[in-house]
């Protein structure tokens, strides 16, 4: 798997890159984003249709090492990890992943994690774009929880797509047939690693962490190799997330919502043992949010530019305010028109018809229910 496309992109020596980067260089990665303070490869420089008919019909290799994790461990790591995110972890067994919010004290979203009771006194959250870090760390100094805190070195790799099943087949039979939110440790050709059906393609699954980042790429290639016969496809993260409501909010977003205005409620356990974020998203329960998230379908005919910046909604009435943002845009393959997210006033109803601001004009659209598919 082997392309003549080069990247003329610099990349910065400050910026991270994960131990599959001379795997992403060969496959001819063009361009990279930092996520997680590590590079990312976006784009392959070839048209989405044929990456897109890859995920859907056959199978997916895919870098996720900017998904990082930070490893609790110590007699009190499970009830430190309850208290830092709005899940009840408590009650967590080993073998399951558990998706959470974590909020900052005023209710707001301060990442989305994944979390995993590795060992009875050992956990795993892997999270969004912020320095998780540095914010335990912090939590932890101003409490008397019995923990050490770390970055892991784990780099996860993703396998998705329908044929995904038969490549883990091969590979870790006693893996393929894991349920979502499910894991298994294993090894891989002799490689000790954790297999846990997830993925943020929105797509059907695996993702892949090797315990020892010296032999990630020795995983990789064993997993392009067994992919071969299934038409596997090295690709950026693709696939219908967006289709199907799949969010990624972090702090510094500029959106500032709580999990009931994100559509996470179902990610909050209220009456749970004291977290940080309760008692404000207690008075959110209570008042109802402000805000929500919904979609927006914009029509086949739509034309629009890269979204680079939150575009507004224009007002519903003459010298009203603005309802609300876009805050994601793109061009559905599978829907075969452009969608968005928009975050807007709690009042403005389903089915209203929207006139939205972008750099190069308006465009119309209608705001619809999340998610746009199943």
């Amino acid at each position: 798997m082997t392309s003549e496309r080069r990247r003329t992109q610099v990349l910065r020596v400050d910026i991270d890159k994960s131990p599959y980067f001379e795997r992403t260089e060969r496959a001819g990665a063009v361009l990279y984003e930092p996520y997680n303070n590590t590079y990312w490869p976006v784009s392959y420089g070839r048209g989405q249709t044929e990456e897109y008919r890859a995920v859907t019909e056959r199978a997916v290799l895919i870098d996720v090492g900017v998904e990082r994790s930070v490893e609790v461990r110590g007699p009190d790591a499970v009830r430190f990890v309850d208290y830092l995110c709005t899940r009840k972890m408590q009650n967590l067994k080993a073998g399951r992943a558990r998706h959470t919010v974590v909020c900052e004290p005023n209710g707001e979203i301060y990442c989305q994690a994944m979390v995993l009771l590795v060992e009875e006194d050992c956990v795993w959250i892997l999270h969004g774009p912020v320095n998780f870090l540095q914010w335990a760390n912090v939590i932890a100094a101003h409490t008397d929880f019995d923990i050490q805190i770390r970055q892991t070195e784990v780099f996860p790799l993703a396998v998705q797509g329908p044929r995904s099943y038969e490549i883990m087949r091969d590979l870790a039979p006693e893996a393929a047939d894991i349920t979502f939110f499910r894991w298994t440790r294993t090894a891989m050709n002799g490689v000790d690693v954790i297999i846990c059906r997830s993925g943020f393609t929105g797509a059907f699954g695996y993702e892949v962490f090797p315990f020892d980042p010296g032999q990630a790429p020795r995983i990789w290639d064993i997993v392009v190799e067994a992919g071969e016969p299934h038409g596997l496809l090295i690709t950026p993260m693709i696939g219908p997330n967006m289709e199907r409501g799949v969010t990624d909010f972090r702090y510094g977003d500029r959106l500032g919502l709580t999990p009931f205005e994100a559509r996470l409620e179902r990610a909050v356990d209220i009456d749970k043992e004291p977290f940080i974020g309760r008692e404000a998203l207690r008075r959110v329960q209570e008042q109802g949010p402000a805000r929500k998230l919904a979609g927006v379908r914009f029509g086949s005919d739509a034309e629009l530019p890269a979204l680079e910046q939150h575009w507004p909604i224009e007002p519903l009435e003459p010298r009203g305010s603005l309802p609300g943002v876009v805050t994601r845009a793109r061009s559905s393959y599978y829907l075969n028109e452009w969608i968005g997210y928009a975050v807007v006033r709690s009042d403005v109803e389903i089915g209203t018809r929207l006139t939205v601001r972008h750099p190069h004009g308006t465009v119309n659209g209608e705001l619809v229910e999340l998610p746009f598919m199943e």
